[in-house]
C-alpha cells in the first residue's frame, strides 16, 4: 500500500499531467470558495429582506 501511495504522490509531483491535475484542482477549489461566498451574500440579503417585510407587515 505504501508503494502505491508513493507512486501516486510521485505522479502528482513529477508528472506533467499530474501537475496539471493539481493545478486544475486548486483552481476548482478557489472557484468553489468564491461561489460559496456569493451564495452566502445572496442568502443574507434575501433573509434580511424577508425579515424587513415581516416587520413592515406587523406594523
Amino acid at each position: 500500500i505504501k508503494k502505491r501511495w508513493g507512486e501516486l504522490r510521485d505522479f502528482f509531483k513529477n508528472d506533467p499531467l499530474g501537475q496539471r491535475l493539481v493545478a486544475l484542482g486548486n483552481d476548482l477549489t478557489a472557484i468553489c470558495q468564491k461561489l460559496q461566498l456569493k451564495i452566502r451574500e445572496v442568502l443574507k440579503k434575501y433573509v434580511k429582506n424577508l425579515v424587513e417585510e415581516k416587520d413592515d407587515d406587523s406594523k
